[in-house]
């Protein structure tokens, strides 16, 4: 994250680029204030979970991260520190690539390795702590946990970078962050870029008094151990100590914490350039919004990052230091820029636009000269990266780029109740990305790159069901049909037409697929964010032109909103030029006091509500070792509604319960029984013991553990369906270990049990108390490819569970936020084990895990479930060959059979 080579570059020159700050304990509490600190949620969150220790293999280990998450920020409690978190939004388009690139080498690639190297070697220590893959349920742990703690969140509309400035600015405070663009953002007031690996803690220790030491001849002490005068004996002393890292001592009183500033006026004036223009260099040097073959064009690989780092620097200072000077070479160069971009007639003074000077500053760059359309292609790319700096926080919220240029009211109403839930920490950024981008990401953990992806088994279903819940309110998507995939949803059935041919008769995935955009889609692409660029250019506030940022380098105004006033002004002219016009959205005015029922207003409308019409989206999903993009298909909630319904044979005492689907507006205004049977018939849950759950709010098995029941039914449904396909492809293979075993779906039961007894065993996490990970078994489980998919299973499961609830808005009615906390992978890999024991009694609740199992079971059907006892497959011919049978007879045995060589070779084992 950041810019490219930018951390390293601080951290050798930390002496001349940064200053230390110390936080005394009782300076602070001297003046009785507490300074606040501005935190950057996933980069703390990534580091604690760098900094933990407990096992990242079996899925995760949430309630140690959540104690962790407390025990950070009751230490900066302790010292006088308040925190402010700031979170993600939806992920900007100009990333996706890198995006796509971090997951596969961050995600994909150490899943690989794993599953390519040998069982012994890949369950040791060292393997796994070189190829970590932090779990996927941490973000909803995380917010749980400072939720209850009650530290103020607050989540961006997209990148949290200009967000995080923003508030440290208003505080007047630093930004806690693992990434270097926060030295390149400033504002007035911003005290600086704190890196959240360089914190020291200062605490104090009780320690037994020192031995007393008396010298003799020569200078020369004895080794030798007495009493101290006038101190008792067993006496102690406070020792000062120090902790590096982001968690704090275990033991001992904190007394300071320590850390480096880096701020942006430091650095611009390190490299001799304005403030005003570190967005540039950020971009020339390379970050996330600009192709990584740019560097490619600009440097020799013979140089470094630092060297790199200061050419640009040298570059930018040689063309603003030009001025109006002709003479030079860079001045004709700026000129010759200037008559090809008709600056002379937009300008009274015959000055440069920032264009201009990107144009000038990119050609010097170039170590070979690129034709007069690649250079506009890269001034472009380039502009569209600055303007990501300054992007604004759209003051009606998130969701209102889904709206339409004539909302209803209806579509007004969900709006707010949707940024409500967006802000208060209750809607993941995952189904904003849905409403806002029309896409979902998959959110990997370890699986077998070899077979299809548990969340494209898992979670393809769902994330259908929830585009549908937010289409029926927001028209999102693309309804164009020249995509090269589409993923089509029929009554719970899905076809996937563009990765596997109609005969296709191998699960696995041996092959990397890769599919790469094409012109028209790269177009509709850039087409779609200068659109929605513009969009927020047009509601942006209008600077006058004494703020050109060519004149105002050192000014003391903001001086990257400086930079991405004088684009966007660009940015404007071009478009009246062009003879295009945008037309923002058109508001309407609607009473925001109460939840207004369609059924009740249904005559104030002045319009009819429109109805929903199907779409598509784009799915980022593993396919081999890539993340492809695919179109999957949404039909509307209606026909959703209607095929479930058609196409599940449910048992009598479900079948009695089926709602009839019949109401007038979004189905999120519609009352919360009615959201709640939605919720319940799309997950095929809806049975009398996961009803009673639901009216048991409050209980022991109410509300709080419906989720979990839901997640682990749909995993066996899924997996049973998944099973089926495959044995339908006629492929030979034994499918009943792909399904879920009862005794599986009991270990995953037994596992949220166990971690829950143990939080509440446990005392409260404190800093000088001890963690999670300290209280571990000696003992770990065996990692088996089996158990690691059925763990990556239900992580998708629940993660996918959680998001329909949310766009149903059914946070207040069945928690949500939190339930994956109950969840350890550990112990949960301890039952799948052949030698586990499902040992319940004296541990748990039998009354509660009772409970649950029978919501688990109801109505299932046997299919769904594997058997405890699934037969094996051998190969006939490897039967007939001894250990000690050479290679000739093997050869021979095998020339008249079907059978390969290799195969007959792999089945013998390791013994032959």
């Amino acid at each position: 994250m950041g810019v490219h080579g930018l951390s390293t570059y601080l951290h050798e020159r930390q002496r001349v680029l940064g200053t230390t700050t110390l936080l005394n304990k009782k300076d602070l509490a001297d003046k009785g204030v507490e300074k606040p600190i501005v935190v950057d949620a996933w980069s703390f969150i990534y580091k604690v979970f760098w900094e933990s220790e407990d096992p990242w293999v079996y899925g995760g280990e949430y309630e140690s991260f959540a104690q962790n998450v407390t025990r950070v920020v009751q230490g900066w409690r302790q010292i006088g520190l308040e925190p402010h978190f700031v979170f993600d939004g939806a992920e900007p388009i100009l990333k996706f690539t890198q995006h796509t690139s971090r997951i596969q080498d961050t995600r994909i690639a150490p899943s690989n390795i794993f599953f390519r190297t040998s069982a012994v070697r890949r369950n040791e220590p060292a393997f796994l702590r070189d190829n970590r893959i932090i779990p996927p349920l941490v973000y909803g742990t995380c917010v749980d946990a400072l939720l209850k703690l009650d530290v103020n969140c607050i989540w961006a509309d997209a990148e949290a970078d200009p967000r995080c400035v923003e508030i440290a600015a208003s505080l007047g405070t630093w930004v806690l962050a693992k990434d270097s663009d926060f030295v390149i953002l400033n504002a007035e007031d911003y005290l600086g870029y704190v890196p959240i690996d360089q914190l020291v803690w200062e605490y104090e220790q009780d320690a037994p008094p020192p031995a007393a030491t008396e010298e003799v001849d020569e200078g020369w002490t004895p080794a030798t151990r007495g009493k101290a005068k006038g101190r008792k004996r067993g006496a102690t002393v406070s020792r000062g100590c120090v902790s590096q890292g982001l968690l704090p001592p275990t033991s001992g009183e904190l007394v300071a914490i320590k850390f480096l500033v880096y701020h942006p006026k430091a650095l611009a004036t390190h490299l001799n350039i304005p403030s005003t223009f570190l967005p540039l260099f950020s971009s020339l040097v390379g970050n996330d919004f600009v192709p990584q073959s740019y560097r490619s064009r600009f440097f020799d690989r013979r140089k470094s990052l630092a060297q790199q780092i200061e050419r640009v620097g040298e570059v930018l200072h040689e063309v603003l230091s030009t001025g109006q000077d002709r003479r030079s070479r860079i001045g004709k160069l700026i000129a010759k820029n200037m008559a090809a971009r008709g600056d002379a007639a937009n300008s009274d003074a015959n000055r440069p636009s920032v264009a201009t000077l990107i144009q000038t500053a990119i050609q010097e760059l170039l170590i070979r000269q690129g034709t007069a359309e690649q250079v506009d292609e890269m001034v472009e790319t380039v502009i569209d990266a600055i303007l990501q700096y300054g992007a604004e926080c759209d003051p009606a919220g998130p969701f209102h780029p889904c709206m339409p240029r004539s909302p209803h009211p209806y579509q007004e109403l969900v709006r707010q109740q949707y940024t409500h839930a967006y802000e208060s920490g209750h809607f993941s950024p995952e189904v904003l990305e849905i409403a806002a981008n029309g896409c979902m990401w998959a959110n990997l953990f370890l699986e077998n790159p070899d077979i299809e992806s548990s969340t494209r088994t898992i979670a393809t279903e769902l994330v259908t069901w929830t585009a549908a819940v937010i289409n029926d309110v927001f028209p999102i998507g693309s309804n164009s049909d020249d995509d090269a995939s589409v993923v089509s949803k029929d009554a719970g059935t899905t076809t996937q037409s563009s990765v596997r041919g109609e005969n296709e008769e191998d699960d696995d995935e041996l092959i990397s697929v890769i599919e790469e955009q094409t012109d028209s889609e790269e177009e509709r692409t850039r087409a779609r964010n200068r659109q929605q660029r513009e969009a927020r250019e047009e509601n942006a506030d209008s600077r006058s032109d004494s703020n050109d940022p060519y004149y105002a380098s050192y000014s003391s105004g903001v001086p990257v909103a400086l930079l991405t006033s004088a684009l966007k002004k660009l940015r404007r002219q071009q478009h009246e030029q062009s003879g295009s016009q945008t037309h923002s959205p058109a508001t309407v005015s609607v009473v925001t006091s109460g939840v207004v029922s369609p059924r009740t207003e249904e005559g104030s409308a002045s319009f009819p509500f429109p109805q929903p019409q199907p779409t598509t989206i784009t799915t980022h999903y593993r396919t081999g070792l890539r993340i492809v993009p695919q179109r999957l298909a949404i039909p509307t909630l209606s026909t959703l509604l209607d095929a479930s319904s058609r196409g599940r044979t449910l048992h009598s005492s479900a079948q009695s319960h089926t709602p009839q689907w019949k109401w007038q507006g979004p189905i999120q205004l519609q009352p919360a029984e009615t959201r709640l049977k939605v919720f319940l018939h799309a997950m095929q849950g809806n049975t009398q013991q996961i009803r009673a759950m639901v009216e048991a709010k409050g209980g022991e098995a109410g509300d709080d553990w419906l989720v979990i029941v839901l997640a682990v039914r749909w995993a066996v449904i899924k997996a049973a369906e998944r099973a089926r396909i495959v044995s339908e492809s006629k492929n030979g293979r034994n499918t009943e270990e792909m399904k879920w075993k009862k005794r599986d779906a009991k270990a995953f039961i037994l596992s949220c049990l166990h971690a829950q007894s143990d939080a509440t065993r446990s005392p409260d996490a404190t800093v000088a108390g001890p963690t999670s990970g300290q209280q571990r078994e000696p003992s770990l489980p065996e990692a088996l490819p089996r158990n690691i998919q059925l763990a990556s299973q239900i992580l998708v499961a629940i993660e996918a569970t959680q998001h329909l609830a949310q766009a149903l808005l059914l946070t207040d009615k069945v928690t949500v936020v939190g339930v994956e906390r109950k969840f350890s992978g550990r112990r949960f890999h301890q039952g799948l084990a052949s030698t586990g024991e499902l040992k319940s009694k004296g541990v748990i609740d039998q009354e509660l895990f009772m409970t649950l199992w029978k919501a688990v079971e109801e109505d299932s059907k046997a299919e769904w479930w594997g058997s405890d006892a699934a037969p094996v497959k051998e190969d006939k011919g490897a039967k007939r060959l001894s250990k000690t049978t050479p290679y000739s007879s093997v050869k021979s045995t095998f020339a008249k059979s079907n059978t390969s060589l290799f195969t007959a070779l792999a089945n013998l084992g390791n013994d032959w």
